[in-house]
């Protein structure tokens, strides 16, 4: 059998089907309509240019990204305080993922990840250091201003989490992500998306963690091995919950606002349509007998029927 590091496990294949409807609603107008019949279903007697007609008119009141927007907007109302923080990790204040957002910034945004999808992981990882020592010492790292610093795996990256119970707590043993990069050509004229899957895994509690990655090509999955994290003890990974469903499993916090808001792209879809018909304007005879005539002074007579517009 083909090794596929890719394929997702039936909870987060089922999870992942969640997902398309608010993550549609949230891209807007543009994202509904080419969702086309998932979420504007088309009428028995509908002809396609008349479907592609309707469908075209219909715009999102995006009710959903609204909420979502308040709701973040709410919990940030104020800036993020910071007690009894390691002076030795302040640096992860002004940047904490390494890309130059604030603690501030970057948990907005993961804020909203976690309402959005009902789950999000957070990394914890240290940049691969050139030209150090075979024994670095401190001095050395500091020389590179190498620190660790913080990352997000939205849930639909998730593929696959598994874990064990022991002396009754859940120790997590394996996760599973996938992610892509984009790779430009030597002449930067082109651009290839490329898929990697990579995987943390600790078999035995306090042992070493190693990470593995996977890159899809031409040729298949390849990867160099699994890596022992250097002086590593526990699994670098946290999840937070809007909505848990399960371990390093969750739904849509805000699910039954995004069912109500594509019932109202739905309806609106129809009065829009409706509308749109009712006010072209058209010919009708009015009179007590169509079939009467007044004569004319150069001999001829008309209908004594009027047309109405």
């Amino acid at each position: 059998m083909t090794l596929n590091p890719s394929q997702k496990t039936p909870a987060y294949t089922a999870m992942a089907s969640t997902y398309h409807k608010v993550d549609t609603l949230l891209a807007g107008t543009t994202a509904m309509r080419a969702a086309s019949t998932t979420y504007l279903p088309k009428h028995a007697e509908e002809s396609d240019a008349n479907y592609q007609t309707r469908l075209q008119r219909s715009t999102l009141v995006n009710y959903y990204g609204r909420a979502l927007d308040a709701a973040i907007g709410h919990a940030h109302k104020q800036p993020v305080v910071v007690k009894k923080f390691p002076a030795s990790l302040s640096p992860l204040l002004k940047d904490i993922d390494g890309a130059g957002n604030t603690l501030d910034q970057f948990s907005q945004e993961e804020l909203h990840n976690t309402l959005h999808h009902g789950i999000v992981a957070f990394v914890v990882d240290y940049p691969t250091l050139e030209g150090l020592p075979e024994k670095p010492t401190l001095a050395d790292v500091k020389r590179l201003q190498a620190r660790s610093y913080v990352y997000s795996v939205t849930a639909p990256q998730f593929i696959a989490a598994y874990t064990l119970i022991e002396n009754g707590q859940e120790r997590l043993l394996h996760f599973r992500f996938a992610t892509t990069e984009i790779v430009p050509s030597a002449d930067f004229m082109e651009e290839a998306t490329v898929t990697k899957v990579i995987a943390y895994e600790q078999l035995v509690k306090g042992g070493v963690v190693t990470v593995q990655t996977w890159t899809d090509t031409e040729q298949g999955w390849i990867t160099d091995g699994p890596k022992t994290l250097r002086n590593v003890t526990e699994m670098p990974i946290v999840f937070a919950y809007g909505w848990k469903t399960g371990t390093a499993q969750g739904k849509p916090v805000l699910g039954d606002l995004a069912d109500l808001n594509v019932a109202h792209w739905q309806s609106l879809s129809e009065q829009t349509n409706i509308l749109s018909i009712a006010r072209v304007p058209f010919l009708h005879a009015k009179g007590s007998n169509l079939n009467t005539t007044t004569p004319q002074t150069d001999g001829t007579s008309v209908s004594d029927a009027k047309m109405v517009i």
